[in-house]
């Protein structure tokens, strides 16, 4: 999202203190888990993902076993008639780097951009997950509270991809906080 495009370092600290990940997520385990808990920043070039073709990627035991869209508050007409496409991409882009992502055991949340002009895929994160409950990362279009949702996951059930097939019903203003997304959307027009 180009809303996210940070120029200045200024426009990064603002990202990350009006961040709901960094809120929700990161400072509740870093105040939680002060001697292990372990957080890196990385910064790098901006590189353009339409919205629609970005993804998370669940890896088990070193195999991809559930693929979801990343923006679950979005309906993309767009998405849905490229699913096999991005699916087949985004197996074969996994079987190429499984081996080289080295983390023992092989169990994390690998968020993938898929660009389907080039037909190729990029990292933009791994996250932790394993068992028992996903180790707090978000599972967005799956819950670990659903027994076969959680099977899924863990690799205990057949490989799904999940996207959202209708428009959701909840008004675009309820779905966006305060921050640089909203900003962004406010300048724009979008009406929330």
């Amino acid at each position: 999202i180009a809303a996210l495009r940070c120029e200045t370092a200024r426009e990064v600290l603002d990202a990350f203190l009006t961040s709901d990940r960094v809120c929700e997520d990161d400072l509740p385990l870093a105040l939680g888990f002060p001697d292990t808990w372990s957080q890196h920043i990385v910064l790098r070039e901006w590189v353009s993902i339409a919205t629609h073709l970005e993804f998370r990627g669940f890896v088990y035991d070193n195999k991809l076993t559930g693929l979801t869209q990343y923006f679950s508050g979005a309906h993309f007409p767009q998405l849905v008639a490229a699913k096999d496409e991005v699916a087949a991409l985004v197996s074969a882009f996994f079987d190429e780097i499984r081996g080289a992502v080295g983390l023992d055991p092989a169990e994390y949340v690998l968020d993938l951009g898929v660009d389907l002009d080039a037909r190729r895929c990029f990292v933009i994160e791994l996250n932790p997950f394993g068992r028992p409950d996903g180790l707090g990362t978000g599972t967005v279009l799956f819950n670990m509270r659903v027994p076969d949702d959680a099977a899924v996951l863990f690799g205990e059930a057949p490989f799904q991809f999940r996207i959202v097939t209708e428009p959701p019903t909840a008004p675009l203003g309820s779905l966006v906080r305060e921050g640089p997304l909203r900003r962004w959307l406010i300048e724009h027009g979008v009406a929330l």
